[in-house]
């Protein structure tokens, strides 16, 4: 069901506040959806589909949240801006076909493929990094920790780096490092790039679910 919400008011699960079975309950659904419909018809068609199914009904709120403000930390930043390239007629094609391998087990992603790459081999987690900003990083972070993550960086440019770090269960805190696993946890990641993941509190935008019942309308 919590998928199912989030793909109609095409929101994350951390900004979607209800009943525990949400996470645990699941259903088959087996509808026609227009070949031409926007994404947006398409979120308006499941809501109603809920709304006449399940009788959910929710509202939109602003409430306190756990939040972590990705801020510079106090040794100052360690990534470098992307310097860009360019080439008579602008900036070459993206590389076609799959990367080659390093051996470490991961994609060693070519310096001209703009954007994020995310692997993992076991539990150990790499994201490969090309002319991107703070603002996406924290996305990306959100992501992973599955909680709203700021950027208070105040950086504006483009930056290339290499994350990695151990894998989290999502929704809960990074582990502190012991010193005996092989990957850091992404807060000790996160410095290495001088830079910081504080908690606190910010008011987030939420959808609280009034009414769902667990059993739906017979078909």
């Amino acid at each position: 069901m919590l998928a199912l919400i989030m793909r109609a008011y095409d929101v994350p699960g951390f900004r979607i506040s209800g009943p525990s079975w949400l996470n645990t309950e699941r259903f088959n659904i087996a509808a026609r959806v227009p070949p031409d419909a926007t994404p947006d018809q398409f979120r308006l068609m499941l809501q109603n589909l809920l709304a006449d199914r399940f009788k959910f009904v929710a509202h939109n709120e602003n409430r306190p949240a756990p939040v972590y403000a990705l801020v510079v930390d106090s040794g100052g930043l360690k990534m470098k801006e992307s310097r860009g390239i360019t080439q008579a007629g602008g900036a070459p094609p993206p590389p076609s076909g799959a990367p080659p391998m390093g051996k470490d087990g991961f994609p060693i992603v070519p310096a001209e493929q703009k954007g994020f790459w995310i692997n993992f081999n076991g539990d150990h987690f790499l994201i490969q990094a090309h002319r991107v900003t703070t603002a996406a990083l924290a996305e990306s972070l959100a992501n992973q920790l599955g909680q709203p993550v700021t950027d208070e960086t105040g950086l504006s440019g483009q930056y290339d780096f290499n994350l990695e770090f151990a894998r989290i269960e999502v929704g809960t805190a990074p582990p502190e490092d012991t010193g005996t696993g092989p990957s850091p946890s992404l807060f000790s990641a996160i410095r290495h790039l001088g830079l910081k993941l504080d908690p606190g509190k910010r008011p987030m935008s939420t959808v609280v679910v009034d009414r769902v019942e667990k059993t739906p309308t017979a078909n």
